[in-house]
This record gives structure tokens, sequence and C-alpha cells, in this order.
């Protein structure tokens, strides 16, 4: 839901502000989450992938997440990272 305020005006011109809620989700694309994760965008893809993680919503062509995706495919990056390294130690 949003909120729409107007400010006073003093000729033909109404300033409208729209403001959303703190409780809406951002939502983060594909090229968003490698960035915040400093992860190539194709090994976001890959967990995306191989871990079933649908989208929250589409917004066009993108597909978009929450926050709580952005952590899981992070852990998942990280666990895949931390078992290659063992298996090579």
């Amino acid at each position: 839901m949003f909120a729409v305020h107007t400010a006073p005006s003093s000729g033909a011109n109404t300033l409208w502000v729209v403001t959303m809620p703190e409780s809406q989700p951002r939502l983060l694309t594909v090229g968003e989450i490698a960035r915040r994760i400093g992860s190539p965008i194709h090994r976001v893809e890959y967990v995306i992938g191989t871990r079933n993680i649908r989208p929250g919503w589409l917004a066009g062509n993108s597909r978009v997440f929450t926050d709580v995706d952005l952590r899981f495919i992070a852990a998942e990056i990280l666990r895949i990272d931390a078992e290659r390294e063992a298996v090579t130690a």
C-alpha cells in the first residue's frame, strides 16, 4: 500500500509525494545479488538453477529476488567454496 501526500500549492500545479511503507521487501536482480556478494553472475545463476530458487516476482523480463534469497545464495556460494577448499587441501 502506498501513502500519497500533497504539498500545499499556491497555483495550478500540485506536488504529489508517493512513499512506500518501510516493510516493503527490496527486490534484487541477479546482477545486483552478484554485485552485493562479490561473486560472478554465472555463479549466482548456477546456485539459483541448481537449488531451484524461484524469483519472488518478475519485473518485465528480469527475475527479482528478496533479501532472504540473497542470504541463501550467499551462504550456498560460501558452502561450495568451503567444500572445494576442503577437497584441495
